[in-house]
């Protein structure tokens, strides 16, 4: 079978670290105020790498990119001339301190390895493996000098250049010396003309030459004159080394700015120095790695390149901090994550933890071991937060991998291992025994080791995987007789203890369903299911077995040399800058890329944290990890109806996710399902999930289905099927007090709630404690005798439908409902039940009076509770003389006298009044003096139109020529929700009120466009402490509300109020975004994406600013 391959995108963090390398080369500027050092990975006879450079005195480092090909290079050199860096075949120079580099040589050069200016002609040498090359127009070009007899037999280690300019070339062959700016060179006339010295190192002031060779360090003196430097030597006392065998460097040499010269015995593991007169060495301190390089400005303070980093001293090597941060070439080979949050990682004998990983300042604790380990050690996290490290030595780590105070004795020669339970764990030596530990690696059969039977003759073991309660192990070998990587079944007996007897069976080519096995790249297991990549010709293929390697399927995969399964059961596969998850045991797999910057194309490790973020060790650029999870959501379940109206319908879930985004809800329609909105997840696993839908067809069944998703992809399907209520014209009395009672859930008794009729079956209920903001109202629908109380946010409380309740055509209304701010939700029913009688009402407020056209006044007021009628009554002069001059029954809010005279000063004030009595006046209103307008108002429905009002919206919403007109309701002040009002413009100046389907709430502002290029406007409404609404148009006067998007936000209090939206193209993409000022925070700007969707834009000062809407 072939997998299924679809590509992903996540978010990738470097985490900068671990640090490390091998520092091959150190050198600082004559000014002292930049330093630099050569890395590489491996500890090379001739090594080459990345340049870094540090200008806060070795504090951080940086990587220097001097060549636009990315070459490595093998030396740095500083003079008064500038910054020079050798490739194998090309020169690079900085004439301004590091900032900048161009490439010199117009020629290429042979392997060139060190590279040296003659102080006295300026001619540059460049020394190769066994050739000196000239360049006497600095680098430009360059010509072959001195050539060593017999190639590679002479190959060169060392240069150096003395005052006179007198070079001098250590290698195999003995020590050169040239006296002709390179043209030849011949061996010094003492014995260092047959041993291999493998370091020189000159004094600064060119007066002094120090040789380092097996038997020990010597110097010899410039007599300027006869006999020539290099002709005598003498032997300083006080060093303590022992012989080294050929090729082997056991010391460093470097000359300091203060006349001084250091040498560090690996050797020994000691540092000593001495003036350039002194007759012996004093040892200064001790340092326990092997060095590389030496950088120093005197005595006291050098720097020291080792094969694990640079390292500091400011007391002449008495201690050393370390000072690698920022330098990120090491080679790892193991990483686990621990249960308390740590990353730790192999490379090497060094032990790297990483702490506060997902802060900006990520910490690494560096362990240097004591008993160096032949082979890397394989680490593995323990339950109790401590890492287990195996490999030639054992250690246990404390359980917040601080120390590592325990030492286990390991199997000799043992660099495999693998853990079979929690204190179980197996290792293969390289010659092919098996060893059992069920102490966790504190103790092991050593004692009667047992060998593998049928391994093959001469081999390299490579991977080793254990599994399940199958108890066979799994080993890859290279196997030098078929030149391939081969994977081996160990069948070991007895079980659960140590191993008496073992064989092993190769897994061969025709175990596998049409698949040549050609190379087993990488074996892993989890429980009894094996997994091992390899290659059948050109193709990548994975196979498994979950009996224990006896039958096997194979999948064709897109590639990776590396294999990870996670203890959730994902696949994944590793190369260079992809990988490849699979979350159907390799049925498919999605493809994500990362920046690899470190041209590896080795992956030490990966794993998942506790959150579903991927870490992924890659060397030579560190710890990479996923702002996001892999880890796709658990599938919601129990979809249920929880209300439902004749329009509109609120669907409910049980969320199972912890790592969900949002859940998506997809309605069936006539061309299959579509999606309609979303729901933001909660991440509290067994809270419900919420989800409105309105804008239906009354007495209509309709098919939803649910998923949740997040940056890993998505969940299950979870389906259902719901129907809308029948349209009934409600028989609920209109502004009458009710006595409410909580029935279930616990609340307050009131004695007169306020039930008031919004129109086509809403109702709004107030004087009651919902669990809201103080005084906020809750809503609910009324049809055929079933209410359905609607979403309502406030005061951190989510009020949702919890079923519908009832209303029995006379006195009786129930509502539930469930509070969702917390788990388990709270159920809550309440019971109202008309009063006999009602109060009598209060007065009415906000009354305000202004001129409508020449001969009419507008009078407007706010109603308070109960009422059944209003009084206006109206006075010429402030304060007395009020006479009655009119009624209107509620719910009419507005009067027009067309009784007033020109110039004449008017005041009103309104009364309510019920059967029970009627309310004192209202004050009274601003003093208004009657005079004929500037203009007159237009006598159509839009002028008879009332209301607090936020802004006008015109626009062609029908597409048949004309400008038709929305209204936006001003809610700031309002108790009431309202909708915005539509008008279609007939073309003659006539307008019609048309119901567009929006929907209750408190509106601030909106604007109208066309965002989705469909050929119809859309709209989009801000509002007051509510959810901000976008609408989709049709073209035909009908909008169908959008949820589901970042636009359709909800405000956490009047300061989050939006005020001023805006349909633009920001960044001319053909898309139309939007922008949002906001009451008095930060103003918002969302993108629109290629799909439709949007995406909040934090940056950039749109995004950042305080505007004021």
């Amino acid at each position: 079978m072939t997998a299924h391959i679809t590509w992903a995108q996540v978010t990738w963090e470097n985490l900068k670290g671990p640090y490390g390398g091998v520092i091959f080369d150190l050198e600082f500027t004559t000014s002292g105020d930049k330093y630099y050092a050569l890395v590489t990975e491996y500890d090379y006879a001739y090594p080459s790498g990345e340049l870094y450079q540090s200008i806060d005195n070795g504090v951080t480092w940086q990587l220097v990119n001097f060549s636009p090909t990315k070459e490595y290079a093998s030396d740095v050199e500083v003079d008064n001339t500038g910054v020079y860096v050798v490739t194998g075949t090309n020169v690079y120079k900085s004439t301004d301190n590091g900032a900048t580099y161009t490439k010199v040589n117009t020629n290429a050069l042979d392997q060139i390895i060190r590279i040296k200016r003659n102080p006295v002609t300026g001619t540059l040498i460049g020394a190769g493996h066994f050739k000196l090359y000239r360049s006497t127009n600095g680098g430009a070009t360059w010509t072959l000098g001195y050539t060593a007899s017999g190639g590679g037999a002479g190959s060169f280690l060392d240069l150096e250049v003395n005052a006179l300019g007198q070079f001098f070339i250590s290698g195999a062959v003995g020590l050169l010396r040239s006296t002709d700016d390179g043209f030849s060179a011949s061996s010094v006339a003492t014995g260092l003309s047959d041993i291999q010295v493998m370091e020189i190192e000159m004094s600064k002031d060119g007066s002094t030459l120090f040789a380092h060779h097996r038997n020990g360090v010597q110097q010899a003196i410039d007599p300027s004159g006869s006999p020539l430097m290099g002709d005598t030597w003498t032997t300083p006392t006080g060093l303590s080394t022992s012989p080294s065998s050929s090729w082997d460097v056991h010391g460093v040499l470097t000359a300091t700015d203060d006349g001084n010269i250091i040498f560090a015995d690996d050797y020994n593991n000691k540092v000593y120095s001495k003036t350039l007169a002194a007759a012996a060495w004093t040892q200064k301190g001790n340092l326990s790695v092997k060095t590389k390089s030496i950088a120093a400005r005197s005595v006291n303070s050098f720097f020291v390149g080792t094969s694990h980093g640079i390292f500091a001293t400011s007391n002449g090597g008495s201690s050393f901090t370390q000072a690698t941060d920022g330098i990120e070439r090491v080679r790892s080979y193991s990483m686990v994550l621990t249960t308390t949050g740590k990353v730790v990682v192999s490379t090497g004998n060094k032990i790297h933890a990483g702490a506060n990983l997902y802060t900006s300042s990520p910490s690494w604790e560096n362990f240097y071991l004591n008993n160096e380990f032949q082979y890397t050690p394989e680490l593995f996290a323990m339950s109790d937060g401590s890492v287990l490290a195996l490999g030639s030595t054992g250690l246990r780590s404390n359980t917040t991998v601080t120390s590592w105070p325990t030492t286990y004795t390991t199997p000799a020669n043992t660099y495999l291992y693998a853990r079979h339970s929690s204190t179980e764990f197996y290792g293969v030596s390289n010659d092919g025994k098996i060893f059992y530990s069920n102490s966790s690696g504190a103790t092991w059969n050593t004692a009667a080791s047992v060998s593998i039977t049928g391994l093959p003759t001469s081999y390299q073991v490579r991977e080793l995987a254990t599994s399940g309660t199958n108890n066979r192990l799994f080993l890859t070998v290279y196997n030098s007789g078929t030149n391939a990587n081969e994977l081996y079944r160990i069948t070991y007996a007895p079980t659960a203890s140590a191993p008496t007897s073992a064989s092993a069976t190769l897994i061969s080519s025709g175990t596998f369903t049409g698949y040549t096995l050609v190379d087993a790249e990488d074996v892993k297991t989890l429980g009894n299911t094996v997994y091992v990549i390899g290659r059948n010709s050109s193709q990548s293929r994975l196979a498994r077995s979950s009996d224990g390697g006896t039958t096997w399927t194979s999948i064709t995969i897109p590639g990776g040399n590396k294999l990870a399964v996670t203890a959730n059961g994902y696949i994944f596969l590793l190369q260079y800058d992809t990988f490849y998850v699979s979350r159907d045991n390799g049925n498919s797999f999605q493809a994500y890329t990362f920046n690899n910057s470190g041209g590896s194309f080795d992956l030490a490790g990966l794993d998942l944290d506790s959150e579903g973020r991927a870490f992924l060790v890659q060397n030579y650029t560190g710890l990479h990890y996923t702002n996001e999870t892999m880890v796709l959501p658990t599938a919601p379940t129990t979809p249920q109806l929880a209300g439902r109206a004749d329009k509109e319908v609120t669907l409910r879930w049980t969320d199972n996710a912890t790592n969900e985004l949002i859940y998506i809800i997809e309605r069936e329609g006539t061309n299959g399902y579509d999606s309609i909105g979303y729901n933001n997840g909660v991440y509290l696993s067994g809270k419900k999930g919420y989800f409105r839908d309105t804008g239906l067809q009354p007495s209509t069944s309709y098919n939803y289905r649910i998923r949740a998703k997040n940056s890993a992809g998505y969940s299950a399907y979870v389906n259902l099927t719901v129907s809308t209520t029948n349209t009934c014209t409600s028989t609920i009395p209109v502004n009458r007090s009710w006595a409410a009672s909580f029935v279930e859930g616990g609340g307050t008794p009131v004695t007169n709630a306020q039930v008031v009729s919004l129109g086509n079956g809403q109702f709004s209920v107030t004087n009651l404690d919902l669990g809201l903001y103080s005084g906020q109202t809750g809503y609910f629908y009324e049809s055929c005798g079933e209410t359905y109380l609607f979403s309502t946010q406030g005061g951190g409380t989510q009020l949702e439908p919890n079923t519908n309740g009832t209303w029995n055509g006379t006195n009786t209304i129930t509502v539930k409902w469930v509070t969702n701010d917390n788990n388990p939700e709270v159920a809550k029913t309440l019971r109202l039940i008309l009063n006999p009688t009602d109060p009598t009402p209060a007065s009415p407020t906000g009354v305000s009076a202004s001129i409508l056209n020449n001969t009419t006044m507008e009078v407007r007021w706010i109603g308070s509770a109960f009422e059944t009628q209003y009084v206006i009554e109206r006075s010429t002069t402030s304060g007395t003389g009020f006479t009655e001059i009119a009624t209107v029954n509620y719910p009419t809010r507005t009067y027009l006298d067309n009784t007033v005279a020109l110039n004449t000063n008017y005041y009103y004030r309104v009364k309510a009044r019920n059967t029970t009595g009627t309310s004192a006046a209202s004050a009274e209103s601003t003093v208004v003096n009657f005079k004929r307008p500037n203009f007159i108002l237009a006598a159509n429905s839009v002028t008879a139109a009332t209301g607090n009002t936020g802004g006008t919206l015109w626009g062609d919403i029908d597409n048949d020529g004309d400008e038709d007109l929305i209204i936006i309701p001003f809610d700031f002040f309002s108790t009431t929700l309202n909708t915005p009002s539509v008008f279609r413009n007939d073309g003659s100046g006539n307008f019609s009120s048309v119901d567009a389907g929006f929907e209750l709430s408190k509106y601030a502002a909106g604007t109208m466009a066309d965002y989705d290029n469909d050929g119809n406007l859309d709209v989009y409404f801000t509002t007051f402490n509510n959810v901000n609404k976008l609408y989709k148009g049709a073209g035909n006067f009908s909008f169908t509300s959008v949820t589901g998007t970042p636009l359709t936000f909800a405000a956490g209090d009047v300061d989050d109020s939006s005020f001023a939206p805006m349909w633009i193209d920001y960044n001319k993409d053909g898309r139309l975004d939007l922008f949002i000022a906001n009451q008095s925070r930060q103003s918002l700007l969302f993108k629109q994406n290629n799909d439709g969707s949007f995406t909040q834009e934090t940056t950039g000062l749109l995004a950042t600013s305080i505007t004021h809407g």
